[in-house]
């Protein structure tokens, strides 16, 4: 039996947060396509463009209004983009606390998804955009 590649926090940061960006213009830095896990939290956020993915066998559209939330764990992988302007948050398990885990454990058992209301879009647009 083949196992699935598992990425670790440890391999992509020292301090257990990391932050990817993808743009269009960035050719060096491209989604995962192939089916894998992580040992941390995925926290995505599209600036424009779409981008699909596949968490745990089910497949997700996400667009300017929705950010996606990944578990330690879960089976995932991008399957197509375009024009993709987006932030991946990774974030090891350690800084979470037991109480957060447990509410988003909880979230995905109904979405993947989150929708976000013009506000909140233009604050994390102003976070992401400080320098």
């Amino acid at each position: 039996m083949t196992r699935l590649p598992r990425h670790r926090v440890s391999d992509i940061s020292e301090t257990g947060i990391h932050l990817r960006v993808f743009s269009p213009d960035n050719i060096r830095e491209t989604p995962v396509n192939y089916v894998h896990q992580d040992d941390y939290y995925i926290f995505g956020f599209i600036e424009s463009g779409t981008c699909n993915i596949r968490i745990d066998f089910k497949d997700y559209e996400l667009a300017v209004n929705k950010t996606a939330l990944i578990l330690p764990g879960q089976v995932h992988c991008f399957t197509h983009s375009d024009q993709l302007s987006a932030y991946l948050l990774m974030i090891d398990s350690a800084f979470v606390e037991e109480t957060s885990q447990r509410a988003f454990e909880q979230y995905t058992l109904t979405s993947q998804l989150i929708c976000l209301s013009p506000q909140q879009q233009f604050s994390i647009a102003d976070i992401t955009s400080s320098p």
